[in-house]
């Protein structure tokens, strides 16, 4: 490895693996790092890159000392949560290797191997020394280094400490300088006649105070006040500073360090670097003190340390170790072939009791397990199952009770008193719960630990097809007082009431967010729809229209609320052909829509208007769960925005409004007066003026010029979208009213002032179709005005076509735009614009059949695909068909899944798409979505030897149909909607064939989902 151009994605193991020390011998580097109260302990884990890493062995197979408390078997109920096996030093020395730590509480051990991969023999228990390290000098003395700076020789024969010895004490000065708060880790290593000592360092008391690696050196070890120098203190993307390893020597004299950082409930992750020598001194990181990280790469595969086991070995496989030590009678590969049995030993009060739960680490940023498990052998009482597996757990589980079984799913917090490690209580809360009809069940944990989540959740399944979710996310934090360790999945089977039953695990498969993913091909995507030639002008997910003009271009832009790429925009330049002209919000620099945020949320009801005065295009809108509200601009709306402006404005759906070159006004629908609202939906419009030179609000420049709405005697609500014009030297502001449901309408105030004050014009509404019943179009309203080169007024607005069932609305595609002309009436100060004659019924164009084809040749996707919220990696590609990586978020969750969705404009469509796709696991599905949101969709998806279909309302998901797949050949997917009616088809070789029936098309609309946002046709891989 060419560390001076080190090109690696960090944390090198996204996994918990701290203290860790080094050794580099015949091509390979050797690390051991901390892993407590688990059994077998101090890994030694082999690379020969120092990115991709194995275990090779274990330094010891169990703590014998204090065997009770280890075995959790203490009468008094102690235990070694968060003790055991720490910090250990690995070294190299006269052909052999050695290993020291300490077991916290229990004293300290060294073990001696002829190499790395064992076995490991206990040499001597020399003492307890604190985060130690080894020193074999060149002179044949031994020196363990500890705690705050300490130095103690050892006898020759590492026995314990020489008496008469090199003994000092604190010779990094601790206290008297810098350092005054945390100083542990020791690390050293000579180098040209120097003695190097890397420590990490922290003090909580100096607010912005990084954790750091500082290193010490000397010339002699017995100078009592060696030099000082911080070597690395950098932050490292939003978790802090990088502190605690060690540095090595490889090939050709190139030196690394590899230095953990503390992660959350992952836990604590280690980072690879290079070293510069600069004035003798070991820099970390690279030219510029900073953390290599090339984030266009995956992070590394650590398939090495975690992974799926088929359990089919003799032999346990390297990656599990045992929650404290194993009753070895009580578990067997062999019992049932192929399986795991855990057998239960004796009855204990919970699962953080209880003997034999076999555990493996979790990896970030996401990672999950899954599990078969044969309940057969279990006793009443007895708790078996999966967890992610922490001082704060989410644990499912098959508990059985009164003879029946339970598929039970419990948030689980151990409870130990002040400074010690007795488990006093575990306050455990049942989230959800299934009988279990069989014996044999599929268990899924998936744990997230993105910046600011720590959470795991848990499904279950009777056939491995068809998932269900159990309970809640939980949230499982990184814990130093308790376990001092990264979360991990764990399997366990403990008895509450009489020890010898048992249960069988099957293939544990595990999957993390790096891994390389099955890949579907889509292939020739047809979707013919019937729609109204002309009225409305963008029928489908088109609402709050926003337009505006230069010369003769018009840009006309909608909201686009949790979905990405953001705020579609328009060109025309007859009001009648639109062409593309791109999105405003295209990067994740601009739109950063994270996981969580609901569908309804993100972009709302964007302005774009065209300043004269500046020759420049200004776009200001509210993103909820991003930014808040904020301005973007650009020459060119074909050549892309800018990043985002960030403005001090609150509530929603700000405007543009220009007087000058240098000056506008931002005007936005806020808070009621001093935010005591008089009823619901009680609102305002506030103004404030706006720099165009410094891109700023002005200060003490906000103004609140409407209250309520037109008549506030009526309690008007939701006097939203304001647009500010001034037409013929008088000022108009016009708002939506009433809501964005069917009592929208659409109001106008007039002043001679552009600060006001308004009063409402003569007639209001002007326009609202709330009066009509039975109307074609429902709530209209949400408008913007604009004056055409040839002198006319026309307006844009939306408006929404249902269709009716049992009396009540329905509608799948959501607020359409549609575009009418304008007429001004009255005169003088009783001079207003009216957009539609109350009473008057919004006219649709004649029916039109409208085609979509994508064949995915283009090396471009097509812009009328989008995607669920921001992406934060690209897991798609196109040219020779569309292939799509089934990754492991499913669209059943508030993340961005693999799926790629366009709109649908009619309640009557038909749509298929040819799908390529045979994955290994029977936990991936690709196919057609029809998506409403994450709990309202339809899937018809290829698994591995079936064609599927399911169902997910408010009642939660359902497989309507499943069938037989032969072969591996590509399968034609097809669904027609018309209106209340959806149905599904397959073709594979044959003649299209129905599979389930005519299903419920009003899960798809927002009269049943809620929300705002219109259903879409999906391409989908990821998660059954």
């Amino acid at each position: 490895m060419c560390v001076n151009a080190m090109d690696v994605r960090n944390p090198a193991i996204n996994a918990d693996c701290p203290d860790v020390s080094l050794v580099y011998d015949n091509g390979s580097y050797y690390m051991v790092s901390t892993t407590m109260h688990l059994s077998p302990g101090a890994p030694i884990m082999r690379s020969t890159d120092l990115i991709h890493w194995e275990i090779v062995s274990y330094v010891y197979d169990r703590v014998a000392s204090d065997e009770k408390r280890y075995s959790l078997e203490d009468p008094d109920g102690d235990t070694a949560y968060g003790q055991g096996q720490w910090a250990a030093s690995l070294k190299k020395h006269g052909g052999k290797f050695y290993c020291y730590f300490v077991c916290n509480r229990t004293g300290g051990f060294l073990y001696e191997a002829d190499r790395p991969e064992g076995p490991w023999r206990l040499k001597s228990t020399p003492g307890f020394f604190h985060d130690a390290s080894l020193l074999f000098d060149d002179d044949g003395r031994v020196y363990i280094f500890s705690n705050q700076g300490n130095i103690d020789e050892l006898k020759p024969d590492l026995s314990g400490v020489k008496e008469g010895g090199l003994h000092m004490r604190n010779v990094v000065g601790y206290g008297e300088g810098e350092e005054k708060g945390l100083l542990e880790g020791s690390s050293v290593f000579k180098k040209d006649g120097w003695y190097y000592l890397m420590m990490i360092s922290m003090d909580w008391s100096i607010p912005g105070r990084l954790r750091r690696e500082v290193c010490y050196r000397s010339r002699t070890l017995d100078n009592p006040k060696w030099e000082y120098k911080v070597i690395l203190e950098t932050p490292f993307e939003t978790y802090g500073g990088v502190g605690q390893g060690c540095a090595v020597e490889g090939p050709a004299g190139q030196w690394s360090a590899i230095i953990f950082q503390d992660r959350g409930g992952v836990g604590r992750v280690p980072c690879v670097m290079p070293i510069r020598w600069v004035d003798g001194w070991p820099m970390c990181g690279d030219a510029d003190g900073k953390i290599p990280n090339n984030t266009a790469k995956p992070y590394p595969d650590l398939h090495g340390i975690v992974g799926s086991d088929d359990f089919a070995s003799s032999a346990l496989d390297l990656r599990w170790q045992w929650n404290h030590n194993p009753v070895d009678a009580a578990w067997s590969l062999v019992a049932h072939p192929g399986w795991l049995r855990l057998t239960t030993v004796r009855p204990v009060a919970n699962l953080f009791l209880a003997p034999n739960t076999l555990t493996q680490r979790t990896v970030g940023p996401e990672s999950s397990g899954v599990v078969k498990l044969d309940a057969s052998g279990m006793k009443d009482g007895d708790h078996a199952g999966l967890a992610a597996f922490n001082g704060d757990s989410a644990v499912i589980a098959v508990v059985k009770e009164g003879g029946k079984k339970f598929v039970v799913m419990t948030e689980e917090h151990c409870v130990f008193p002040k400074g010690t490690h007795k488990v006093e209580r575990v306050d455990a809360v049942e989230h959800g719960r299934a009988e279990l009809k069989g014996d044999t069940v599929w268990l899924r944990v998936r744990c997230n630990f993105r910046p600011g989540t720590d959470w795991a959740e848990a499904d279950w399944s009777e056939d491995g097809l068809v998932w269900h979710r159990l309970g809640k996310r939980v949230k499982t934090p990184f814990d130093y007082l308790r376990f001092f360790m990264g979360t991990r999945f764990a399997l366990f089977n403990y008895a509450t009431k009489t020890a010898g039953g048992h249960v069988d695990f099957d293939k544990f498969v595990f999957d993390c967010e790096e891994h390389e993913r099955p890949v579907a091909k889509f292939h020739d995507f047809k979707m013919a729809s019937s729609i109204n030639a002309g009225s409305p002008l963008f029928p489908g997910m088109a609402p709050d229209p926003a337009i505006t003009r230069k010369g003769n271009d018009y840009y006309l832009a909608n909201s686009s609320f949790s979905y990405y790429p953001g705020i579609p925009v328009w060109h025309s330049t007859d009001l009648e052909n639109w062409d593309f002209s791109g999105y405003a919000l295209s990067r994740p620099s601009q739109l950063n829509i994270g996981e969580g945020v609901g569908l309804s949320a993100g972009v709302f009801a964007p302005d774009i208007k065209y300043n004269p005065y500046n020759d420049t295009f200004y776009l200001i809108v509210t993103v909820i769960g991003d930014r808040g509200n904020v301005v973007l601009k650009c020459k060119d709306p074909a050549k892309g925005w800018s990043d985002p402006i960030k403005v001090p404005v609150g509530g929603i759906d700000p405007s543009f409004f220009f007087e000058d070159d240098k000056t506008a006004w931002i005007l936005n629908n806020d808070d009621a007066p001093d935010g005591k609202a008089e009823y619901p939906g009680h609102r305002t419009v506030r103004m404030r003026k706006y720099d165009l030179v410094k891109d700023e609000v002005v200060p003490g420049t906000e103004r609140i010029i409407i209250n309520k709405g037109v008549n506030p005697a009526e309690k008007p609500i939701w006097c939203e979208g304001p647009h500010l014009y001034k037409i013929d030297g008088t000022y108009y502001v016009m708002t939506a009213e009433g809501g964005t449901a069917q009592n929208h309408s659409e109001v106008i105030w007039r002043s001679d002032k552009v600060e006001g004050p308004y009063s409402p014009c003569p007639v209001n509404p002007i326009l609202t179709q709330r009066d009509i019943k039975n109307s074609i179009v429902t709530s209209a309203g949400h408008a913007d005005i604009f004056q055409t080169p040839q002198g006319d007024w026309k307006a844009v607005f939306l408006g929404i076509m249902p269709y009716r069932r049992s009396g009540r609305d329905w509608c799948p595609i959501g607020r359409s735009t549609f575009l009418l002309p304008v007429k001004w009436i009255g005169e003088g100060e009783s001079r207003q614009p009216i957009i539609l004659d109350k009473g008057k019924e919004i006219e649709l164009g004649p029916p039109k059949r409208l085609v979509e084809k994508d064949s995915f040749k283009s090396s471009e996707l097509d812009p009328m695909w989008f995607q669920i919220r921001t992406p934060k990696s690209k897991w798609y590609s196109t040219g020779d068909g569309l292939a799509i990586e089934a990754r492991g978020t499913s669209i059943y969750e508030r993340g961005n899944p693999s799926c790629l969705l366009r709109w649908l404009k009619s309640s009557h469509f038909a749509a298929e798409v040819k799908v390529d796709f045979t994955p290994v696991e029977a936990t991936s599905i690709a196919g057609l979505v029809v998506y409403q949101n994450e709990q309202c969709n339809y899937v018809l998806g290829v698994a591995k030897d079936r064609i599927i279909l399911k169902k997910h309302d408010k009642n939660g998901e359902s497989v309507l149909a499943s069938t037989g797949r032969s072969g591996s050949a590509p399968v034609r997917l097809k669904t027609e909607m018309h209106e209340d009616v959806i149905r599904f088809f397959f073709k594979s070789g044959g003649s299209w064939r129905q599979i389930g029936g005519d299903e419920d098309a009003k899960i798809l609309t927002t009269d049943y989902a809620g929300g705002f946002t219109a259903a879409a046709i999906g391409l989908y891989a990821g998660r059954n």
